[in-house]
């Protein structure tokens, strides 16, 4: 059983994200950022950004985690600037529904739901 801690080290994972990858590769070689438009020039710097959150509850769902309608190919720091974002907001204790194209529709009540934000 593939939990929270191994879902990125799973065969299934890393199979999916190198077809993403590939599916996404422009004929000029590169790689974009989904969120910026820039390309992203080194390899280790894709991020496959998961635009559910995974818990628990749906790391074994592959409707969600090889879903790739709901996978974002970004950079490293355009993925640190998307959970900074997000956690400040859950943070906050606001509840915000946000009209940006790339978070449209998500709102932010519990800092709970998101595990990377704890501030142990």
């Amino acid at each position: 059983m593939v939990t929270l801690s191994n879902f990125y080290r799973s065969d299934a994972w890393r199979k999916f994200r190198e077809v993403i990858i590939n599916e996404r590769t422009r004929p000029d070689g590169f790689i974009y950022d989904e969120e910026t438009g820039k390309p992203i020039v080194h390899p280790y710097d894709i991020i496959l950004h998961h635009k559910e959150f995974l818990t628990d509850e749906n790391v074994n769902d592959a409707a969600v985690t090889l879903n790739p309608d709901l996978i974002e190919v970004v950079s490293h720091r355009t993925h640190n600037r998307i959970h900074m974002l997000m956690c400040s907001i859950a943070d906050s204790g606001q509840v915000w529904a946000n009209s940006s194209p790339r978070l449209a529709g998500i709102a932010f009540r519990d800092k709970n739901r998101f595990p990377l934000c704890s501030k142990n």
